[in-house]
């Protein structure tokens, strides 16, 4: 234990709350008043008792001797003064309830308390003490001691003494409880020191960067919502709210535009102190020139998951462009959170521009892939992405979304490196309490794909004449994509982008309509197409 001892020079100056329950020279329990271990008044309501208990607290921070403690008349009451402080105010009907009078009840309460006050006692205030760890709080002593006090902490890994001049200063240095006892002679005061971690930090402000010629208001929400939360520390098993307020956010934001968004935050949590606060988003919309990936990487394999595990795990083969397109599905019984992550190993700061669509989780895979290719179609047209950034050894969440059982989860994600530092990719399945099962990527299973592949954009030239027989383009029939490493082909081409130009010829002297079907062929399938560069067409699930 560690022990100190000085001499005593002042006594304190700042008021804390009173627990009516805890040891100390003022206390009220059950409607009876305490100064050391004389017995001042006893009341019917303990409320009252502990505001009494309160003044008399009051009064001895503010320096009252037994010397000052007066009655007064007011009216049809008494009232027991401690100097200025108006403590006990003695009605006629408590009188009666102690069968006596307003004047001889208060001179009776009043020499109960100056006999407390003659008295050496004094107070350890607060009582209690939360500390959050790495801070700093004060505890102070006051009263009327004629010794030295001896100061002891009974656990000092928890907490320890930073100053032991007036007020005392404690620092918190783990988790846990422990006491501080203060003791002169046979008189021992103590206060309960809680020390406990705080559930996050919050930055004062954040910076963010939009790209799009307009980006909408729902797009500008979502990206401010997932900076936050990638952002802002937040200690396992957490949870943060976010409140931005209402019509804070513009309808759009145009190229070039800047605003900046008051945000409050509260991150909260079992066994932690909470962390509140207000910050600032900085939300800016920066030019940026759009390039074709050079490579695509595919998380397809294992495509089922149940149980946590690595699913994926590759990194840039150079800093161009990338698309990655990742589909899982969870054929466990338990709910499981996939986690798409953004390694930086490097010692320097990471950038990438990302345009994704995420789509699910959905319990009909192929609902869950349309949606992810409908909102990057979607977000490609109109340049719609954001600027990520990743610290030097750190890891931002592309993607982090709970997937219930039997159900699946598709994205397709442009990664544009603006840095020489690359990350590394990596599918993870977490339980949701944060287990992330092995390092070792999962076993691949089957035929699916999986893998970094070169040439993800495949081009494809087709004539038609009008009258003439059909024209026919088949996608996905012949694997056009091989594995940078292991020679492996992306059955299907899944995750390619087909742009298919058609040259049409109407040799007739008649205008013609020309129509184009889309007629799956080895099972069910959602048809989506950018025509014209601009304008999106979906089909229904069609069959063959």
């Amino acid at each position: 234990m560690a022990r100190f001892r000085f001499p005593v020079l002042l006594l304190l100056l700042v008021v804390f709350g009173h627990s009516p329950f805890a040891s100390g020279s003022v206390a009220s329990h059950r409607g009876e008043v305490w100064v050391g271990h004389q017995l001042v008044l006893r009341v019917h309501h303990p409320e009252m008792g502990d505001k009494i208990a309160q003044r008399i607290e009051q009064a001895i921070l503010e320096g009252v001797s037994a010397s000052q403690i007066s009655i007064r008349s007011v009216g049809h009451n008494y009232v027991v003064y401690g100097g200025k402080i108006a403590i006990i105010t003695v009605s006629p009907a408590q009188a009666r309830l102690n069968g006596t009078s307003s004047r001889l009840l208060a001179a009776l309460w009043a020499k109960h308390l100056k006999e407390g006050l003659s008295k050496e006692s004094y107070l350890v205030l607060p009582a209690s003490l939360i500390v959050p760890v790495g801070e700093e709080r004060r505890i102070h002593v006051v009263g009327r001691y004629h010794q030295d006090l001896s100061l002891t902490i009974d656990n000092p890994t928890v907490c320890r003494l930073t100053s032991t001049d007036m007020p005392l200063v404690v620092k918190g240095l783990r988790p846990g409880e422990t006491k501080l006892q203060v003791s002169t002679g046979s008189v021992v005061e103590s206060t309960r020191i809680i020390v406990k971690e705080k559930a996050g930090l919050l930055p004062k402000a954040i910076s963010l960067s939009v790209t799009g010629e307009r980006v909408p208001k729902e797009f500008l929400h979502r990206a401010v919502v997932s900076a936050l939360y990638q952002r802002i520390r937040r200690k396992p098993g957490s949870s943060m709210t976010i409140e931005i307020p209402p019509n804070a956010l513009p309808q759009s934001l145009s190229r070039g535009g800047s605003l900046s968004l008051p945000v409050s935050a509260e991150i909260t949590g079992a066994h932690y102190l909470p962390a509140k606060g207000m910050l600032n988003v900085n939300i800016q919309n920066k030019p940026f020139t759009f390039s074709p990936s050079s490579h695509l990487m595919v998380s397809n394999n294992p495509e089922s998951f149940a149980k946590p595990e690595l699913l994926f795990r590759e990194a840039f083969p150079d800093s161009s462009p990338v698309r990655l397109f990742f589909h899982h599905y969870n054929k466990g019984n338990a709910p499981y959170r996939l986690v798409v992550n953004l390694v930086n190993p490097s010692s320097h700061i990471a950038q990438i521009h990302i345009v994704q669509g995420v789509g699910g989780p959905d319990p009909h895979e192929l609902a869950a892939g349309k949606s992810a290719v409908l909102r990057f179609f979607v977000a490609s047209r109109e340049h719609l992405g954001e600027v990520v950034e990743i610290g030097p050894n750190s890891s931002v969440h592309l993607a982090s979304i709970r997937v219930d059982p039997r159900e699946a989860i598709s994205g397709v994600v442009e990664l544009t490196p603006l840095t020489k530092a690359t990350p590394v990719v990596e599918t993870r399945v977490e339980s949701l309490s944060g287990e992330k099962g092995s390092d070792v990527p999962a076993e691949e299973v089957g035929y699916k794909p999986k893998g970094v592949f070169p040439g993800p954009d495949i081009m494809i030239d087709a004539k038609y004449h009008v009258g003439g027989d059909y024209t026919f383009v088949t996608l996905g029939k012949e694997s056009l994509l091989t594995d940078l490493d292991s020679g492996r082909v992306d059955l299907g081409n899944y995750g390619a982008l087909y742009t298919i130009h058609f040259t049409i010829q109407n040799p007739t002297s008649s205008p013609a309509v020309v129509h184009i079907m889309f007629t799956p062929q080895a099972g069910c399938a959602h048809g989506l197409f950018v025509l014209n560069g601009y304008d999106l067409i979906q089909t229904p699930v069609v069959r063959p």
